[in-house]
């Protein structure tokens, strides 16, 4: 689980927001779109199941719906694909966190 907070964490310093606006039930654009990253990295890149990542959002106190993972997944693959601030943003997110796991 060290890992995925580790990419948690990321991702937040990435998009300027607290690990706790990202648990929270906060639909502000800033929090969705954190939470659209990780499902998209762990089941799309990583190819974790909606089923784990469920389970990784419950044991940090955030209840959500696998389906919820699912669009999660399918919405941020479509913005990635068309829009190139998206694909930059993601790459940014995986160098930053590289070097997070190189700087521990």
């Amino acid at each position: 689980m060290i890992v995925l907070n580790d990419l948690v964490d990321t991702i937040c310093d990435e998009l300027f927001i607290t690990r706790e606006e990202f648990f929270s039930a906060s639909k502000k654009k800033e929090c969705h779109t954190a939470r659209q990253f990780l499902f998209y990295i762990l089941y799309d890149e990583i190819g974790l199941s909606s089923s784990f990542i469920q389970k990784y959002m419950v044991m940090n106190s955030r209840d959500i719906a696998r389906s919820t993972i699912i669009d999660g997944v399918k919405s941020m693959s479509q913005k990635i694909d068309s829009n190139p601030l998206y694909a930059s943003k993601l790459n940014q997110i995986k160098s930053s966190y590289e070097q997070r796991k190189i700087n521990l």
